[in-house]
């Protein structure tokens, strides 16, 4: 047995020994033996309980030398320090138990905050990483969709620029029509004039008059929806700029 268990045993021996005296119990081998779980003999825990034996005389005796007392009530008053310095030492233990207690509590509730913290943040970094990505994909999106944008835009023109054209077209188709009317009109007057008895020409003329009538109204109903896609197509394209320059 090396030295350190040793004083561990002795210090338990006289804690038992003095709550014993104190009570006015004579400490036994036996006895003591029962309490003392490191030890399994009598030889064994003989030694240590002479131990306290010698230590309390030597305590008595300093006692008697210094204050003149008897050994009857120095040994009453002996006894009387041991359990007043064995209620201390259990006041001492159970403060300390307590404090003990309320250590481990306090850990535990650490732990848990630590926890709980250590939790907010992972759910923080990943709200922040959700929240990353979700700009990013909107960065795309809205790249994606200002690109998407421009060539709509561009094709907007071009099919504007189509229909101006055909509108330009249909336009100069109805002059040469209505030119073409305003001459077959003349044409007709001196014919009639010249030949009032060839009925067959004078219908013919005027068959194609009416042919050239009809051509006109369709030229100016195309005309005017030509010019209705042509207002359509530039209020989208006013519009699809406003976006592409609220984008930008």
């Amino acid at each position: 047995m090396d030295d350190t268990q040793g004083k561990k045993i002795q210090s338990k021996v006289n804690a038992i020994c003095d709550d014993l005296y104190s009570k006015g119990v004579k400490p036994t081998t036996r006895t003591v033996l029962k309490m003392v779980n490191e030890l399994n003999s009598t030889s064994s825990i003989l030694k240590y309980i002479q131990n306290w034996k010698e230590l309390v005389a030597e305590k008595e005796q300093r006692l008697f030398d210094e204050l003149g007392f008897s050994s009857e009530f120095t040994q009453s008053f002996m006894k009387e320090v041991s359990r007043f310095r064995l209620q201390i030492e259990q006041h001492a233990k159970e403060q300390e138990s307590e404090a003990r207690n309320m250590k481990d509590i306090a850990i535990s509730e650490l732990d848990k905050l630590e926890k709980r913290l250590q939790e907010k943040l992972l759910h923080i970094e990943k709200q922040d990483k959700e929240l990353e990505q979700l700009r990013a994909e909107q960065e795309i999106q809205a790249k994606s969709y200002e690109v998407k944008l421009e060539k709509e835009a561009i094709a907007t023109e071009t099919k504007v620029n189509e229909l101006r054209e055909q509108l330009g077209r249909a336009c100069e188709e109805n002059t040469r029509v209505t030119n073409e009317n305003r001459t077959l009109h003349t044409e007709l007057a001196k014919a009639e004039l010249k030949v009032e008895g060839n009925q067959d020409y004078i219908l013919e003329i005027k068959a194609k008059n009416c042919e050239y009538a009809d051509i006109n109204k369709e030229l100016q109903r195309e005309r005017v929806e030509l010019s209705i896609k042509v207002a359509r197509l530039e209020e989208k394209v006013d519009g699809n700029e406003k976006l592409i320059a609220s984008l930008q």
